[in-house]
């Protein structure tokens, strides 16, 4: 159960968990905020150079080098998309 939670809180930030849990998701605040996208350079010449399996294995931990300082600066992972991440 505890694994699910911190991968949920991965998946969809830990301000709008926390917002979910306390009951306040649902109610509606203006905020500024930042998009970032960030994607790894030429990621399609990568592939073909290393293969998809050694690329998928460096996107993935990719994603996870970035989620903690995304976190540390009170940033949230919006979504994943191919080898980008969209972070606010």
């Amino acid at each position: 159960m505890t694994g699910a939670i911190f991968e949920f809180r991965r998946l969809i930030g830990g301000r709008v968990l926390g917002s979910f849990l306390l009951g306040t998701y649902h109610r509606p605040r203006r905020e500024e905020r930042i998009v970032m996208f960030l994607d790894i350079a030429g990621s399609t010449a990568l592939a073909e150079r290393l293969g998809e399996l050694r690329v998928h294995d460096l996107i993935t931990r990719f994603f996870f080098d970035i989620d903690r300082p995304i976190a540390d600066h009170d940033g949230e992972v919006h979504s994943y998309v191919g080898d980008e991440v969209i972070v606010t």
